[in-house]
């Protein structure tokens, strides 16, 4: 759980504020994929990964894991592919 891993070109044009996500290991999920996935813009993205970083703990960590499991089943955020 944690930031996902950004390409270097896209880490290239991160803001300074931005970089701070860039300090930790990243993860498979976290708390801006499932806030929204595809319904969150980059820069939101980047605000709820420095979020993260900055307050970092077990029961974010947590609530972050049990977010994903219903993201995943339910479909929530993946622009229209819900299957009904």
């Amino acid at each position: 759980i944690g930031p996902r891993a950004v390409v270097p070109f896209v880490a290239d044009n991160f803001a300074e504020w931005e970089r701070v996500s860039l300090n930790v290991r990243p993860g498979l999920t976290g708390l801006a994929q499932v806030s929204g996935r595809d319904e969150v813009g980059f820069r939101e993205k980047s605000l709820l990964n420095v979020y993260y970083v900055r307050n970092h703990s077990f029961w974010l960590d947590m609530r972050i894991f049990i977010s994903t499991i219903i993201v995943v089943l339910t479909m929530e955020g993946t622009g229209g592919t819900r299957r009904d």
